[in-house]
């Protein structure tokens, strides 16, 4: 378990851990903030007899006290855990006006744009070993933005629904997680397969509900998200038309003005000269 005993408002824990699964257990005196980071997982408790999954752009949020249990779906897994001692977290809820606990317990609430976003700046200083923060600086400036993580994700709990139709229910979470890996990459995507392991389903279920929700194939997809980026640099750079095309995942220059074409209705050098004659 995660020792609190010097917890003075906020306690961040990044979890790597393989196979992660708690007991059964509680937190006396402190709320937690749960937010997966890849894969999905399962969140259970007695409170609001939840058998969910939690995963990816979604928080879970337990009361101290509440019985609760979690796991991840699958072996390789990675999650932010945010414990909120009591006192900081009364004096947020009248912060806000809204009154000690606002009569909620325990529940999955889908993230606001503000936590997403200090989220990815979290992690990305988590995971840089060249940053310009080192040793208590870093750990402080680690401490001031989860705190702010936890204030931006506990207003938005406290003011919001609970997710009681879960995004993965309807298999938009997934496919969010689906997009937000391919279009990390465009050269160089993972195969069908590996995306569908990062998702945490089969590859079957990846493909069908991907259609469901885009109305595109998954190469489809890449395929229009390759040729609008390329759209950009071609009129928003000075590369040649090759460096665009390998830049996308195109591997010649004269592939990639087929497709270019076939898609826009004129060749990427002709774009760019109409561009450059437009801004003269």
């Amino acid at each position: 378990m995660v020792d609190l005993s010097n917890t003075d408002t906020v306690k961040f824990v990044h979890s790597h851990e393989r196979f992660y699964s708690t007991a059964e257990h509680s937190h006396a005196d402190h709320a937690m903030i749960l937010i997966p980071r890849s894969g999905t997982m399962k969140v259970i408790d007695q409170f609001s007899q939840q058998h969910r999954s939690l995963e990816r752009r979604c928080a879970y949020y337990v009361a101290s006290g509440v019985p609760h249990q979690t796991k991840a779906i699958r072996s390789d897994q990675k999650h932010f855990a945010f414990y909120l001692n009591k006192e900081w977290e009364l004096f947020l809820s009248g912060h806000f006006g809204l009154g000690a606990g606002a009569g909620l317990m325990s529940g999955i609430w889908s993230l606001g744009q503000t936590t997403v976003d200090l989220l990815h700046v979290l992690e990305r200083e988590d995971n840089n070993l060249s940053s310009s923060f080192s040793g208590q600086s870093k750990r402080d400036w680690k401490t001031k933005l989860s705190a702010l993580i936890a204030e931006d994700c506990l207003k938005n709990i406290k003011t919001s629904k609970a997710c009681f139709v879960h995004p993965q229910e309807t298999h938009r979470g997934i496919v969010d997680q689906a997009i937000e890996i391919l279009v990390s990459d465009l050269a160089d995507p993972p195969s069908i397969d590996t995306l569908a392991e990062l998702c945490g389903i089969s590859r079957r279920h990846l493909v069908r509900v991907f259609r469901q929700q885009t109305g595109k194939s998954i190469h489809g997809f890449l395929k229009d998200q390759r040729y609008r980026h390329a759209y950009d640099q071609v009129i928003n750079t000075q590369w040649s038309m090759q460096q665009i095309a390998l830049s996308v995942g195109v591997e010649s220059a004269a592939s990639f003005s087929t497709g270019f074409r076939e898609k826009f209705g004129v060749s990427p050098s002709a774009l760019r000269k109409r561009n450059a004659s437009a801004c003269n």
